[in-house]
């Protein structure tokens, strides 16, 4: 299902209903903060479109109003990485593979989380080892090599690390 965003001319009068989200002044870094309702990421979010209409998040919506729509297959990116900030000038267009970029350059992920590459080989296949004995749950290895549970799923089903016998 493709993520369409709504019509331009449901854009039309959402201007003041956006600015009455947004902080009045910048902070230091020059930020302008989303004050509306937020996700738990901290991103902001905003309904257009009126009753039945569709969530956007607060950042893309900045982007749409103040330099117009967001090309198929782009995510709009924080160059400051504050997720409620709306300034147009700390967003900039890029693939989901150029946010992962630099997210991993800013070394900007969850916490308590680390990508896969953080693993070793060695580490890869200890895990592995550890799983075919089931002496403990996946949560509690991925926190003793500092991964989510996910990542150790990922490297015991081999949906990554494929190459490590």
């Amino acid at each position: 299902m493709k993520n369409t965003p709504p019509s331009p001319q449901k854009w039309f009068n959402l201007r003041d209903q956006f600015n009455s989200h947004v902080s009045k002044k910048k902070n230091a870094n020059g930020c302008l903060l989303w004050v509306g309702a937020k996700y738990r990421s901290g991103h902001g979010t905003m309904k257009v479109g009126g009753r039945g209409g569709k969530l956007v998040r607060a950042h893309r919506a900045a982007w749409i109003l103040e330099r117009g729509p967001i090309p198929d297959g782009l995510c709009v990116c924080h160059k400051c990485d504050v997720p409620a900030c709306v300034n147009v000038d700390h967003l900039f267009l890029g693939t989901q593979r150029d946010n992962m970029r630099d997210m991993r350059a800013k070394g900007r992920t969850s916490p308590g989380q680390t990508l896969p590459t953080k693993l070793t080989e060695v580490q890869v296949r200890a895990i592995r080892a550890e799983a075919a004995n089931r002496t403990r749950s996946f949560r509690r290895i991925g926190t003793d090599y500092g991964v989510t549970e996910h990542t150790i799923r990922a490297v015991i089903y081999r949906w990554s690390w494929k190459h490590v016998a």
